[in-house]
């Protein structure tokens, strides 16, 4: 058996790790999450890239956090786009709204992303739909 003043430490260590999940839950919960909010509606939500007017990529939203850039390791690739820098940004899910986040010129830029527009990087533009006909979110 174990001694009592042994015993009473465990309990105490066991209440701390305890309260300090149920904080990690709580701010997972206040972060919102895409996927989550996704799985809620009928149809699934995508990313719909058009390149001059025409469409060049539909991807389903199933990230919390997408990189937006010129290279090969980002996970949305805009070709061709050389006045935009290689890394662009994030486009993420955070609070109810689709945002895209950037670094230009030193400072940051936070973009709100309006479904019925979506937003302008150079030649492409970036929104977001429902389902696989493109309505909007």
């Amino acid at each position: 058996m174990l001694p009592l003043g042994l015993l009473k430490w465990l309990n105490a260590v066991f209440v701390v790790l305890a309260f300090v999940y149920v904080l990690f839950l709580y701010w997972r919960c206040a972060q919102g999450d895409a996927l989550s909010e996704a799985n809620t509606k009928s149809e699934p939500l995508y990313i719909v890239v058009t390149h001059r007017q025409v469409p060049y990529l539909k991807i389903p939203w199933k990230k919390k956090t997408y990189r937006v850039g010129r290279t090969d390791d980002c996970d949305i690739v805009l070709k061709h786009c050389h006045a935009l820098p290689l890394d662009i940004g994030m486009l993420s899910y955070r609070n109810g709204q689709y945002i895209f986040a950037a670094t230009a010129g030193g400072e940051r830029h936070v973009l709100t992303i309006d479904n019925s527009a979506g937003i302008a990087l150079g030649d492409y533009r970036v929104g977001i739909s429902q389902g696989k006909n493109g309505a909007a979110a």
